[in-house]
């Protein structure tokens, strides 16, 4: 079963239980209710006939004894099923009707008495009415006795329970309707995720989206993080296809010219020299492949945020001065490379992501620079962020090319620089500055220069 119909059966079943329940309590208590209301009624009928005889009676000196008008006005016998009596201290009876009035029951003052007689049963007051404060030895009791109309009842509470079982049955059933309706719409999510692993499933589509919609609660907390986990799913197989797919093309080259060089080494017997220059070349390609997986390997890492980051206080100020130092050995085109960082610029983060920001940007300004051009390294900060910029008068970057330089594998023109690279430089750099909370931006006029601006948090 679903779960919306497992939920729906359970609702459903409670309220069935809780129904008969009620009817229960009410049958239990209605009994109750029932002789609590006419024993309220008695007790009211009796103390009021209890006033009315006491404006009627009298002491009488001669006999010693309280002498009452029989023919009290407000005297109620009988009011529907209650019926009044008096009795003199003695226990006989002075008035009201002399067919029932129980005088085998003892009196006992403002008490409520239940009895049966001959399987009826009945509700008995008394009230203990001392007429003369100086003669308290001799008083009236005004007795009340309630027939119990069982069959009322009985009719009673049996249409009270008729109403019952006909309005609560249909108060299960819309119940359960609206918690069915209610528990499909809380769990449409549920089934949006369902349908969406099942189309992943079946046709390997990881741009599926649940998209719920806003929500905070439970399912809809899940449907986003199932979507976020889709996501990031996606974007790793797209990784992991790119990967393949820019590694096999650039290898290719490099692969065909090692096999190549094999076969024509082996076809006959070569000099000395010859396979001296056929393994020279072979190493210059398998170098090639080595550091062109190391640079996919890095690039894909910090795509996917496994390679470990080190991030550690430094002075960027020394970094960038050593770093400048270094790319000063290898210069090439009799471009001048300088320096201008200022003192003692403090951050944190990882030093050998950072020295490959610098080393990339600055070996690309080599490459696209100008014979006996300059390269300006420049560094300052702000309250948030540090900033190093490296500028060049080299050839620039088209407007074009702007947007685009940064994606993996991409070259310009290459008639703009004879010097040959994999397009995987300023995505490395991008990369690393990205982990530090920062990002690079290009400034370039075509014919004038470039300027790479690259931004990082001071600490993370």
């Amino acid at each position: 079963m679903s779960i919306r119909l497992k939920i729906t059966l359970w609702y459903t079943s409670f309220m069935v239980v809780l129904v008969y329940l009620v009817l229960f309590f009410l049958y239990s208590i209605s009994g109750n209710f029932y002789q609590e209301n006419m024993s309220v009624r008695l007790e009211n009928f009796v103390q009021q006939n209890a006033k009315e005889v006491g404006y009627w009676v009298s002491y009488n000196t001669n006999t010693n004894k309280i002498e009452i008008d029989l023919e009290i006005g407000d005297f109620v016998q009988r009011r529907s099923d209650m019926t009044a009596f008096v009795f003199n201290s003695s226990g006989i009876l002075l008035k009201g009707p002399n067919d029932v009035y129980f005088e085998e029951i003892d009196f006992v003052h403002d008490e409520i008495q239940i009895t049966t007689v001959a399987g009826q049963k009945y509700i008995i007051f008394d009230y203990k009415d001392i007429s003369d404060p100086k003669k308290p030895g001799d008083y009236l009791w005004i007795r009340g006795v309630c027939k119990v109309d069982t069959e009322l009842y009985a009719g009673t509470v049996g249409t009270v329970i008729k109403s019952a079982t006909r309005i609560l049955p249909l108060v299960v059933l819309f119940a359960s309707v609206t918690g069915y309706i209610m528990a499909t719409l809380m769990l449409r999510p549920v089934k949006k995720i369902s349908k969406a692993a099942e189309s992943i499933s079946d046709g390997d589509d990881l741009s599926q989206r649940i998209n719920v919609g806003r929500g905070k609660d439970e399912v809809h907390r899940l449907a986003n993080t199932v979507d976020k986990m889709i996501g990031r799913l996606e974007k790793s197989f797209e990784a992991e296809k790119s990967f393949t797919s820019d590694a096999s093309h650039e290898l290719r080259t490099p692969t065909g010219v090692i096999l190549a060089q094999c076969e024509y080494s082996l076809e006959e017997e070569q000099t000395v020299e010859e396979y001296r220059e056929a393994l020279t070349l072979i190493q210059r390609q398998a170098r090639n492949m080595s550091q062109l997986i190391s640079q996919l390997l890095a690039f894909t890492r910090m795509e996917m945020h496994t390679e470990k980051i080190n991030k550690e206080p430094l002075n960027l100020s020394e970094l960038i001065m050593d770093t400048c130092e270094d790319m000063e050995t290898v210069a090439q085109k009799g471009i001048a490379l300088e320096c201008e960082c200022g003192n003692n610029i403090e951050m944190e983060g990882d030093p050998l992501l950072i020295c490959r920001i610098l080393t990339n940007i600055i070996s690309n300004a080599y490459k696209y620079g100008v014979e006996n051009g300059h390269i300006w390294v420049k560094a300052y900060r702000d309250e948030k962020y540090v900033y190093v910029s490296v500028k060049d008068d080299g050839i620039g970057i088209d407007e074009k090319d702007r947007t685009r330089i940064f994606g993996r594998f991409y070259r310009a023109d290459k008639s703009r620089s004879m010097e040959r690279g994999y397009g995987l430089g300023l995505s490395l750099a991008l990369q690393a500055a990205e982990c530090h909370g920062g990002t690079i931006l290009v400034n370039s006029i075509p014919g004038e220069g470039s300027e790479f601006v690259t931004k990082l948090l001071i600490k993370s």
